[in-house]
């Protein structure tokens, strides 16, 4: 899962390129089942959306409980920034969780 802006100033082009890796390597053989949940928007959001056949899933902006909700099911948070050491989204994360 990952949240935030679709941009390269958050490094999502970065895990889009990782993610076309993996699902050639694994998910497009069937050794594993993975999807990429992807909750947010910006200027990569037309490059994500050529990976919906790659189990990729875009949300758009969420927040409050509908956001809690996507981060409650699901198994492992992306946190593929490398400007600082903490995004909104970890904040957001444990603000809509309590």
């Amino acid at each position: 899962m990952y949240v935030g802006r679709l941009s390269k100033e958050k490094n999502f082009d970065f895990l889009l390129n990782v993610w076309d890796k993996f699902y050639q390597k694994y998910l497009s053989t069937n050794l594993i089942d993975a999807e990429l949940i992807v909750v947010g928007e910006g200027s990569l959001d037309k490059k994500a959306k050529k990976l919906n056949d790659k189990n990729v899933h875009l949300f758009g902006f969420k927040g409050g409980f509908e956001l809690a909700q996507i981060f409650a099911s699901s198994d492992l948070f992306l946190f593929v920034y490398n400007g600082g050491s903490q995004t909104n989204a970890v904040a957001t994360r444990y603000r809509d969780w309590e």
